[in-house]
């Protein structure tokens, strides 16, 4: 019976990741598509009016699958742990892959700022001066 219960945690967390990972897969070119309408309208918008505010690469970064996929990971490793599962190299494998998820949202973000700063906003005072 304990066993059973220790299969049954270890396959909702499988079941929870390969959901959200199949999830993330599916929204990123979905996100590559909405990026490039982005870089048209809102982002030229908000570059121009240097509306940059301090919480907005934790806003940002929350719209990514990378950190959904990230939480999920968090979550499934937390739930194992919780459990009293003895699989800790599972729990550990997951926790381990929800920080590097986190750690590329958090890049992700930061190099689109970057590129807003440094090229857009650039290029939008030139036409804008013009």
């Amino acid at each position: 019976q304990q066993l059973e219960k220790r299969v049954e945690s270890i396959k909702h967390a499988c079941h929870v990741t390969t959901k959200k990972l199949q999830s993330c897969l599916l929204s990123a070119s979905s996100e590559l598509d909405k990026m490039k309408n982005d870089i048209k309208t809102e982002v030229l918008a908000r570059v121009v009016k240097n509306k940059t505010q301090k919480a907005e690469p934790e806003r940002r970064k929350k719209k990514l699958s990378q950190f959904s996929l990230s939480t999920a990971l968090m979550d499934a490793s937390s739930a194992l742990e919780e459990k009293g599962s003895q699989s800790s190299t599972l729990r550990k494998m997951l926790e381990q892959c929800g920080c590097c998820q986190e750690a590329l949202a958090t890049s992700r973000v930061a190099y689109e700022m970057t590129v807003e700063q440094d090229i857009i906003a650039p290029l939008a005072s030139i036409v804008e001066d013009e």
